[in-house]
C-alpha cells in the first residue's frame, strides 16, 4: 500500500508544473521558491518521507535524521541546522518564511530585516497556516526547513482568493514553504549572557 503511493506520488509530481519542475519561464524561475530540487533529489526526498528507498523500497537511514513528515502529514527537509534553542508552546518566536503554489511565489520575508513576531500555540490556534504550528516546536533558533504543506494543513476547504501579483488557491491545495525561525526573543544565549552579567 505505501509503496502504490510512494508510485503514484512521483507519477504526480513528476507531470505537474510545480516549483520542482524543470520547465519554467525565465520570469517563472525568478520568482520561484529557492527550494528547488532535481525530479531525481524530489523524488528521494518523497520516498523518505514516505519511509521507502526511491531505488530498492526499503527503510532508508542516511537522511532520517534531517528529513520526514509530521503526524499531521508535513513532509520536510532540514536544509539548514539551527544552534540555538528549541521553540516550545506559548514562546514568543520571530519566523521567516517564503511559500508558493505551483511555482509561484505568494508570500515572501526570508530575506526580510525583520522577522515576523507570533506565539507558539497548538496546530490550528495561531494566525498563520497550520502547517507552521506543526513543525516550529521541533525547530531550534536559525533552522531552515523546506516543507511541502498538505491542503488540510494549509488553507483548507476554503483555500485562498486572489490578491493584486498573488494566485489564488484552490481548495485543499498543496503549498511549498521554506521556513526559519530566526529568534526567541528572551531564549538568545547572548541576551542571557548579558543579562547574567549585570
Amino acid at each position: 500500500k505505501m509503496v502504490a503511493r510512494v508510485i503514484a506520488l512521483v507519477a504526480l509530481f513528476s507531470t505537474a508544473t510545480t516549483a520542482f519542475s524543470p520547465t519554467r519561464t525565465a520570469s517563472m524561475r525568478r520568482s520561484t521558491v529557492s527550494m528547488e530540487a532535481s525530479r531525481r533529489d524530489f523524488v528521494s526526498a518523497i520516498s523518505v518521507a514516505a519511509g521507502v528507498s526511491a531505488v530498492g523500497f526499503g527503510p532508508t537511514a542516511a537522511s532520517a535524521a534531517t528529513e520526514g513528515v509530521t503526524k499531521n502529514g508535513v513532509q520536510y527537509r532540514i536544509i539548514k541546522e539551527g544552534k540555538g534553542e528549541k521553540a516550545r508552546l506559548g514562546d514568543l518566536a520571530g519566523v521567516r518564511f517564503k511559500c508558493a503554489y505551483k511555482g509561484v511565489v505568494f508570500d515572501d520575508i526570508l530575506e526580510a530585516p525583520e522577522p515576523y513576531f507570533m506565539r507558539v500555540t497548538p496546530v490550528g490556534e495561531g494566525p498563520l497556516i497550520k502547517g507552521i504550528y506543526d513543525v516550529l516546536p521541533d525547530m531550534k533558533v536559525g533552522e531552515q526547513r523546506q516543507m511541502i504543506v498538505p491542503g488540510a494543513m494549509a488553507f483548507g476547504e476554503k483555500g485562498r482568493p486572489p490578491s493584486p501579483g498573488k494566485p489564488r488557491i484552490p481548495p485543499n491545495a498543496d503549498i511549498d514553504y521554506i521556513l526559519e525561525l530566526s529568534a526567541l526573543p528572551g531564549k538568545e544565549q547572548e541576551l542571557i549572557d548579558l543579562m547574567d552579567e549585570e
